[in-house]
C-alpha cells in the first residue's frame, strides 16, 4: 500500500519563511529512510552548507542535511566526513611511537595511544 503525500507548508527554523515540504520531496524523504521533515528552507540549507557547515544533524529533529560524503554513507546526511571549506578541528597530542607531536582530527582518549602521521604510516605497511 502507497502512502498519499501532500504538500506541506513547514516555517524555516533559521529565516521563518514559509517553505513547501513537496509531496514529491516527502516520497524522496520516505524512500531514504528519513522519519522528520525538514526544518531549514533551501536556502537556509544551501548558506548552511556553503558556510563551511558541510553536513549538519539538527538535534532537536534528528534530521540529517548537507552534502558531501559522510559516516552513514552516500551524499545526503549524517555527520560530515568530507568537509566542503569548513574547517576541521585538530587536536595535538604526543605520538606513542616516538614521542613526537602528532596532529589529529579527533579528540585522543586517555589511554588509547595516539600515532604521529609518519610512524602511523610505518604501521600500516607493517601489515
Amino acid at each position: 500500500m502507497t502512502r498519499k503525500f501532500e504538500d506541506k507548508i513547514i516555517q524555516c527554523r533559521d529565516c521563518q519563511a514559509d517553505f513547501t515540504h513537496t509531496a514529491g520531496d516527502q516520497e524522496f524523504y520516505e524512500s531514504k529512510g528519513f522519519t522528520n521533515e525538514p526544518t531549514r528552507c533551501k536556502p537556509c540549507r544551501q548558506r548552511r552548507k556553503n558556510d563551511g557547515g558541510g553536513s549538519s544533524y539538527d538535534r532537536s529533529s534528528g534530521y540529517s542535511s548537507g552534502g558531501g560524503s559522510s559516516y552513514g554513507g552516500g551524499g545526503g546526511g549524517g555527520y560530515g566526513r568530507g568537509s566542503q571549506g569548513g574547517s576541521r578541528q585538530e587536536f595535538v597530542t604526543t605520538c606513542a611511537e616516538c614521542g613526537g607531536e602528532a596532529r589529529v582530527n579527533f579528540e585522543p582518549r586517555s589511554g588509547r595511544p595516539v600515532l604521529c602521521a609518519s610512524c602511523f604510516q610505518r604501521s600500516r605497511q607493517r601489515y
